[in-house]
């Protein structure tokens, strides 16, 4: 069994899929890992691209094909196609930190938590540098199990959740589609069901910021 399933939203995604999906293939987990690139009906070449990830590494990528029903429609298919012992989310024009992510993958191995809080960096659309780490958790315990009871305030981003696949398919989750911002919802109906959860102190997810036609831009 994968240790991790990874559900990408890919949506019109063609001039950064490949941005996307690259740092993977720089890791040393490739095996472990379960990418899905879930095209959401898009219409330019982000089905062609995924086509040729899957075709070269059928054991790690997989394209999923379904019809516009936007971001929450994707992470409702990933959950039902994953494969992984633990499930994450990602945006396709996003990117996955290849320096952290084997360390990350044999952390994930070695913990039993339900939830995995790992902090988020942000990068500039327009020319890839750096801007901040962000996190809700540098006051917790490291790589330590604890309580979801004894932390009452936490409350993470969607890009810093990791959550075990069987909560996910045994609760039924399910997010609302078409309908922005179902990121929040996400992660509060994944906060209900989950008990434990154990902070990875090493930035995984990398979010771009002002990229034209991204849904947190003011248009």
């Amino acid at each position: 069994m994968k240790v991790l399933s990874i559900s990408i939203a890919a949506y019109n995604v063609e001039s950064t899929l490949k941005e996307c999906l690259d740092p993977f293939l720089k890791s040393t987990v490739l095996d472990e890992l379960d990418i899905m690139i879930v095209d959401d009906g898009s219409g330019d070449h982000t089905t062609a691209i995924a086509q040729e990830y899957q075709e070269l590494y059928p054991d790690t990528f997989r394209l999923i094909k379904k019809k516009n029903g936007g971001w929450g429609s994707t992470v409702n298919s990933g959950i039902k196609e994953a494969r992984g012992v633990y499930f994450k989310q990602l945006d396709g024009d996003d990117y996955f930190s290849h320096e952290n992510l084997d360390d990350f993958i044999l952390y994930l191995k070695n913990t039993n938590a339900d939830l995995i809080h790992s902090p988020f960096t942000t990068f500039s659309d327009k020319n890839g540098a750096i801007l901040r780490t962000l996190s809700s958790g540098w006051d917790i315990p490291w790589r330590k199990d604890i309580l979801i009871s004894e932390i009452p305030l936490f409350c993470p981003a969607m890009h810093t959740v990791t959550v075990k696949l069987d909560i996910l398919k045994k609760n039924h989750v399910t997010i609302t589609e078409k309908c922005f911002y179902t990121d929040v919802e996400f992660v509060l109906k994944v906060m209900g069901f989950c008990k434990t959860f154990s902070y990875y102190e090493l930035p995984i997810y990398y979010y771009r910021l002002a990229r034209n036609g991204q849904s947190m831009s003011i248009e």
